[in-house]
């Protein structure tokens, strides 16, 4: 059976600007038990990247990578294991036209005890020359973690 939302935030901040390196931007620790699947979800409603070169031309420039990372204990890092990753087009610093992140990852079995899972960001294509990128919390942003049934072998 379920046993639901075992950890959630709703008090995101912005990102920070990421380019080229991999970099954790959100955090959530959680007590996982033995046997279980969790479901990890992030909802963040724009992203966006910075203005380099042709500014006029429309269309996505880069994409943000968002890519869910976890690891037994208090803290995660980019050399953690991940679960996949999430892209969505940006369209320069227009945050207006550029998407949000609405991506779900599963965690199977993890060893009871702490776990921590992390959501890092990075810039799709080369930041010096398509831009850096980011992804910007709304009133609504979320990061949870739910418990969604048994894991069996």
């Amino acid at each position: 059976m379920p046993r639901g939302v075992v950890a959630l935030t709703t008090d995101l901040d912005d990102s920070a600007y990421a380019g080229d390196a991999e970099t954790i931007v959100y955090q959530l620790q959680f007590r996982a038990a033995p046997k279980r699947i969790y479901k990890v979800t992030l909802r963040v409603g724009r992203a966006d990247g910075t203005e380099v070169g042709d500014a006029t031309a429309r269309g996505a420039k880069n994409s943000v990578v968002s890519r869910c990372r976890w690891a037994s204990g208090a803290t995660v890092t980019t050399s953690n294991p991940h679960l996949g990753d999430y892209r969505v087009p940006v369209f320069a610093n227009d945050s207006s036209t550029s998407m949000g992140v609405h991506s779900s990852w599963y965690l199977l079995d993890p060893p009871a005890g702490t776990t921590t899972v992390g959501i890092s960001i990075y810039a799709g294509r080369a930041a010096a020359t398509y831009g850096q990128v980011r992804i910007i919390a709304d009133g609504n942003a979320i990061l949870v973690i739910e418990d969604v049934g048994p894991y069996s072998e």
